[in-house]
């Protein structure tokens, strides 16, 4: 998916963090920006290695509940996924 934003603007062309999905990554490539998912739901982006990978390999990720908060170790990754996309996983609002 093609984004507008000015993003990609200043960068070289690669892949950079999604501001707006941590289970996702923007590509530059010429000046435009393209939103990827990572492949698996259960992958976050890791900007230090520029893959995605396990949320325990990526430093400094704090996955959240879906109030917002930190989440205890042993939150499931489907209300990670929810949270990250700033959705209720019960009203799915």
């Amino acid at each position: 998916m093609f984004i507008s934003k000015d993003i990609c603007k200043g960068e070289g062309d690669g892949d950079y963090a999604d501001p707006d999905n941590p289970s996702g990554y923007i590509t530059c490539s010429g000046g435009i920006a393209s939103k990827r998912p990572c492949p698996d739901n259960e992958l976050v982006w890791n900007a230090e290695k520029k893959i995605c990978d396990w949320p325990y390999n990526v430093k400094g990720y704090k996955p959240q509940d879906t109030k917002g908060s930190e989440a205890q170790k042993g939150t499931s990754i489907e209300v990670l996924r929810w949270a990250s996309l700033g959705v209720n996983q019960r009203t799915h609002k």
